[in-house]
């Protein structure tokens, strides 16, 4: 519709200088309409990322410690519980920030994630110290492999947003505002022109007027429509609202585990992963405190 309007513009003017604006104007929109394609590749490469290289990732690290905890329970070694959990527990606090990270898409939600990645990295060295059997040695492997793909998917999700918003802030946001500046000069030249010609050209003015109206509200419909568009995609993956899941986010990492999921059996995306990592924090407790009550009564 806009190219449309651009060509109506051309058959319309006569002023050359109208003209080069016109053709820069045009020039602009494919300049905008290519930013906008990258924009989208963008959005789906970081959708990728996150479905093939953390969530399922995140899930079967949290099944390989699993494993080891109920070994550990088992055969009542309180030492490989207590360590296998250490592991878990900060796994799960890990996976928290990254969905954090994923809702807000912030620099502080990043390096934050890496920080609890690191509190990881750590336990995990700690629980490799005392592995001996070699079911639980080949099931802490299956964990640090998937957790090198994990970090790394971490990394490539914050490379793609790095991406994409200096698409929207250096191209769309900028090309957009100079088309409508070009526009609103061209609108102001034409209404002196009005005022010199006089009467006689009114008619052809007010017709190039509208032109330029119907110019501004294409302009201002693309930057509604993109900002809805946008705001959608963000929101599709995430399954929720941003500040519902801030606040999620916020009470897990204090230890609240009494949050009321809303939608249940509705849940999507991001959302619906939080839902099960709280469930899976409280079962892991109940576990952690059913083996630990088992070993002392048996003391």
């Amino acid at each position: 519709m806009l190219n449309k309007f651009i060509e109506q513009g051309k058959n319309q003017f006569q002023d050359r200088n109208k003209l080069t604006v016109i053709n820069d104007i045009e020039k602009k929109a494919k300049d905008y309409n290519s930013a906008f394609t990258q924009v989208m590749s963008l959005f789906e490469q970081r959708t990728q990322v996150v479905q093939n290289d953390l969530d399922g990732n995140g899930a079967e690290m949290r099944k390989s410690i699993t494993k080891i905890m109920d070994r550990s329970a088992s055969i009542r070694d309180t030492d490989l519980l207590h360590k296998s959990s250490k592991l878990q527990e900060a796994l799960l606090l890990g996976r928290l920030y990254v969905s954090k990270f994923l809702i807000n898409n912030s620099v502080e939600g990043y390096q934050r994630s890496l920080d609890e990645f690191e509190e990881v990295a750590i336990e995990a060295q700690m629980l490799k110290s005392v592995l001996t059997n070699t079911q639980d040695i080949a099931a802490f492997n299956d964990f640090e492999r998937l957790s090198k793909v994990y970090v790394e998917g971490i990394k490539k999700v914050q490379e793609i947003i790095i991406s994409r918003n200096n698409l929207i802030e250096n191209s769309l946001n900028k090309i957009g505002s100079e088309i409508a500046e070009q526009i609103e000069r061209i609108k102001l030249a034409s209404k002196s022109r009005q005022d010199e010609v006089g009467p006689q050209l009114q008619s052809d003015s007010e017709s190039t007027i509208v032109t330029i109206i119907v110019f501004s509200l294409i302009v201002i419909g693309v930057g509604v429509f993109l900002s809805y568009f946008i705001s959608n995609l963000i929101r599709k993956p995430i399954g929720g609202e941003p500040a519902e899941m801030a606040n999620i986010v916020q009470a897990v990492s204090k230890g609240d585990l009494t949050y009321q999921f809303k939608n249940i059996g509705n849940e999507t995306g991001i959302y619906l992963a939080m839902r099960e990592m709280v469930d899976k924090l409280n079962a892991m407790i109940a576990q952690v405190m059913q083996s630990t009550t088992q070993v002392t009564s048996t003391s």
